[in-house]
């Protein structure tokens, strides 16, 4: 009698402990997939470019989205890719012919957005230097070889007739306060470059030779980035980055304050004007609602930089370009939703 007791025992035992054991197997992929995804987004600049990107941070929309994201500046875009490929960063801004050279070279880079679909920045010069045609025999500085400031530059000389490297020398500085510095030390005698330089230059008294804007077709000067292999694995995760990103154009956008208090934050600008300017600059022109990246853009960076490596004005925009996340949020009425009907 006691015997069976035992036995009846042990099996309810066994019961509740395989019951138990049961609960917290499957509730483990519930906890799994409620955990922020742990990413690392890497932003190459401290011009005014990369100002929908800070906001896309300070405003919260990467963790409002599931987002556990360390947030790291790298001052180039070469070094960017480099760690990417390195598997250190899942999500970058990046020139757009950086990513096209490193794919040529091998890598799996892939375009998921536009950051600035056009050209943003103006080319300044020393005081003495009064018209673009008086930079002939004189030097063009750039922030780094390949980078968006490199494109703009070889743009603008085409655009007046100016051959880069022989009319005019191209001269790799660094990152804005660079360019800056080098202005104000006369060791470059003109550059490009991005608020809140632009309007620290001009109180200096230098000149503003092009704004290019003013010439500036559509064209993705700088673009986010990440890999395709990383997005088939995670398009889950890929897909909240890029619906934090447009909340973060929305907010760049529309809350003047705000923007303006994290472009203070990055740049360590605290005068009110140039900050205020900074916005205006940006906040309409550079930052669209859908930041798509179309074949026309890519291929007019194709053509603009064959003239440098040969055979890039055969590449297809299919190769490095990828909508599709984009195109679901705009079917879906997202960015409708956020502007209503504005």
């Amino acid at each position: 009698m006691w015997m069976r007791r035992i036995a009846a025992w042990e099996f309810t035992l066994a019961q509740i402990v395989c019951a138990v054991a049961a609960v917290l197997f499957c509730s483990l992929p519930t906890v799994a997939q409620n955990k922020p995804s742990k990413v690392t987004v890497g932003y190459t600049g401290l011009g005014g470019v990369m100002i929908s990107t800070w906001v896309t941070k300070e405003g919260g929309y990467l963790e409002k989205n599931g987002l556990d994201a360390d947030f790291i500046y790298v001052a180039s875009s070469s070094k960017a890719i480099q760690a990417m490929l390195a598997g250190d960063i899942q999500f970058l801004t990046s020139n757009t012919s950086s990513v096209v050279q490193a794919n040529q070279g091998g890598a799996d880079l892939v375009i998921i957005a536009g950051q600035v679909n056009r050209m943003v920045n103006s080319i300044i010069s020393l005081p003495e230097i009064k018209e673009f045609s008086d930079l002939k025999g004189k030097t063009l500085g750039v922030t780094r070889f390949g980078s968006y400031t490199d494109f703009e530059a070889r743009y603008a000389l085409n655009h007046f007739g100016l051959k880069a490297g022989k009319d005019v020398a191209l001269l790799q500085i660094g990152g804005q306060a660079e360019l800056f510095a080098g202005l104000m030390t006369r060791k470059i005698h003109s550059g490009v470059i991005s608020p809140p330089f632009l309007q620290k230059a001009l109180e200096k008294g230098m000149n503003e030779l092009l704004d290019i804007r003013k010439i500036s077709p559509q064209y993705p000067a700088n673009v986010m980035v990440t890999r395709r292999k990383f997005v088939e694995a995670n398009y889950d995760a890929t897909r909240k980055f890029v619906k934090a990103y447009i909340e973060g154009i929305h907010r760049t956008r529309t809350d003047k304050d705000f923007t303006v208090k994290v472009i203070s934050k990055y740049t360590r600008e605290k005068d009110a004007k140039i900050l205020s300017d900074t916005y205006d600059y940006y906040s309409k022109d550079a930052f669209d609602r859908l930041p798509y990246v179309t074949d026309e853009g890519m291929k007019m960076v194709f053509e603009q930089m064959s003239d440098t490596i040969p055979g890039w004005k055969d590449l297809k925009p299919s190769s490095f370009v990828d909508m599709r996340i984009l195109k679901e949020l705009d079917g879906a009425g997202f960015v409708q939703q956020l502007y209503g009907s504005k």
